[in-house]
């Protein structure tokens, strides 16, 4: 599969490949209904151990093949989850769930391809906000951006507090050079208490993007050193320029060959959520070792957890696109 830069701070934000266990209705089996709960509650290996149980006896069950798509792709086997949403596409081809899996995979690597699956979903079922979301997402990385504002304005009009669209939408808006519009449209999520790292990054590349380097610095300072925050904000002044290659996510990840995975308050902490991810994500984990590092700033200690071992930056970043399916955060940071 050809490779693209994704990019577009959130637009890969929702490329939230994440939470691509959308359901689409119907009665389910009783055996379908435990891997769908084991999916519901965080648990991807229980529900592809079930699929596959399902699948043993039937070989060609569209329903389980989608779910055993569904559990690959939130544990970061992009490939594998392909090949199964494509099994589940020759039984069923008017498969909502299984075309959008299908769909959110190719995001990464081909988003050409990716949005006609988009628009067969939206043949069948026009007010279907995931389909319109993600029809937006494809276009942007594509650098259509009328068209990409068109579907988020549509997933919008369908349902106004659908933030997902919100956020891509003012990206969208942001990189077409309508600075003033996207913030007017972000603002108001991204100042809230409890507004997400993510959410906040976001409104950061807007505001540099508008000119406002000094609060963009500001807002990102509580997170990266200030060697990072320079960098970060250097890509994200040029990603409106005409010509400028990367995209504003691609930039904010492009800091080096090692990936950060989180950041925590103690070094016990940063141990467990290592151990969190390598039993959660064993095939993409496997052979990795954990880098965590002591950082003093602000009169505060910050334990940042961190991998390595990566051969050019374009491996960290498909390592990276991989633990963002499985809906874990991460970022590409210098050696």
């Amino acid at each position: 599969m050809k490779r693209v830069n994704i990019g577009l701070a959130a637009l890969a934000l929702a490329l939230t490949l994440g939470g691509c266990a959308d359901r689409f209705g119907g009665e389910q089996r009783p055996g379908i209904n435990v891997a769908e709960a084991a999916l519901s509650g965080g648990s991807p290996q229980v529900a592809l151990q079930v699929a596959n149980g399902i699948l043993e006896r039937s070989p060609d069950d569209a329903e389980a093949l989608t779910v055993r798509g569904d559990a690959q792709t939130s544990m970061g086997q992009l490939d594998e989850a392909a090949a199964s949403y494509e099994r589940a596409l020759r039984r069923d081809a008017s498969s909502r769930r299984a075309l959008t899996g299908l769909g959110r995979v190719k995001l990464a690597s081909d988003p050409a391809a990716a949005e006609p699956l988009f628009l067969r979903v939206l043949q069948s079922a026009p007010r279907d906000t995931t389909a319109l979301n993600n029809l937006g997402i494809a276009r942007d990385l594509q650098g259509n951006r009328l068209g990409a504002q068109d579907a988020y304005r549509k997933a919008l009009g369908i349902n106004p507090e659908l933030t997902a669209a919100q956020v891509n939408l003012a990206l969208s808006l942001a990189l077409s050079g309508q600075s003033d519009t996207a913030l007017r449209i972000i603002e108001p999520r991204a100042t809230e208490p409890g507004a997400s790292r993510k959410m906040r990054h976001d409104y950061a590349a807007i505001l540099a993007m508008s000119g406002n380097r000094k609060e963009a610095e500001r807002i990102l300072s509580v997170d990266l050193t200030p060697a990072e925050v320079r960098q970060v904000l250097d890509a994200f002044t040029g990603a409106t320029a005409p010509g400028g290659g990367e995209s504003v996510s691609s930039a904010t990840n492009g800091l080096g060959v090692q990936v950060q995975i989180s950041a925590s308050a103690s070094e016990d902490t940063a141990h467990a959520d290592w151990r969190r991810l390598q039993e959660r994500l064993p095939s993409l984990m496997g052979g990795r070792r954990p880098l965590v590092s002591k950082l003093e700033r602000g009169g505060q200690t910050i334990w940042r957890l961190r991998t390595g071992g990566f051969s050019s930056i374009a491996d960290a970043r498909a390592f990276c696109a991989k633990l963002r399916a499985a809906e874990t955060g991460c970022a590409v940071d210098p050696p």
